[in-house]
């Protein structure tokens, strides 16, 4: 379990140590502003796919809208 905001150290080592562990590729949930996903992303060379969570206030779109609007190739 990773948090941009929460667990913002764990999150980048988890993000740094992902390839040497075998992973191909992080797909990482995310509500609201989203950060999780461009965070992880800053921290590995592996692809990040960010996956909008439905949230009470806007029903995910205000997370589906800070995805997308990330710099190409972020995630």
């Amino acid at each position: 379990m990773c948090s941009a905001h929460r667990l913002p150290e764990e999150t980048a080592e988890y993000a740094k140590d992902a390839a040497s562990k075998g992973m191909k590729v992080i797909i990482a949930g995310a509500g609201g502003a989203a950060h999780l996903p461009g965070v992880i992303a800053a921290y590995t060379i592996l692809p990040v796919v960010g996956v909008p969570i439905k949230s009470s206030t806007l029903s995910g779109i205000d997370s589906l809208y800070s995805i997308v609007q990330m710099p190409k190739g972020i995630p």
